[in-house]
């Protein structure tokens, strides 16, 4: 069965980044076995390589995972609440996992599956839970939109 990798867009250009307060976001990976999360004001560069993904630290280590062995990959930050000042979890609005693309929401929102020359290839709503098999679509790059906000993942 083919698996599924999720790339972050919003991980790719982490340096520019780094001149943000990045102390509460962190990069968690999350595969069969185990979970790990990264603070990404640590994390100096991230690269995707014949089918591993590479995180190189800034203290000179390198974390480095075959992609296959990946259940989860997601990007985590907090926000403080400009009400209370309380900081609040936010995470991505989708999991992939065994093949299947999972999207989460509690508002009534537009989904769209497209390829990267634009030709769609689901388009529907959430309100609550969506899933979508991506084992129904040939292994390549596509281009998810979930009420106006896309991501980029990869169907291998």
């Amino acid at each position: 069965m083919r698996r599924i990798f999720c790339l972050l867009f919003c991980a790719a250009p982490l340096p520019g980044l780094f001149a943000l307060n990045l102390c509460d976001k962190k990069i968690v990976v999350k595969s069969s076995s185990d979970s790990t999360e990264y603070v990404v004001s640590d994390i100096r560069s991230m690269k995707f390589n014949n089918g591993d993904v590479f995180i190189n630290m800034n203290d000179g280590s390198v974390a480095s995972w075959p992609a296959d062995e990946i259940n989860v990959m997601s990007f985590i930050y907090f926000e403080p609440s400009p009400e209370t000042g309380i900081i609040k979890a936010e995470s991505s609005p989708f999991t992939i996992s065994s093949g299947v693309l999972r999207v989460e929401s509690s508002l009534f929102v537009p989904v769209t599956l497209s390829t990267v020359d634009g030709k769609r290839l689901f388009k529907g709503y959430c309100s609550g839970e969506l899933l979508l098999p991506l084992s129904l679509y040939p292994a390549g790059v596509y281009l998810l939109d979930i009420n106006g906000t896309i991501y980029k993942i990869i169907n291998r």
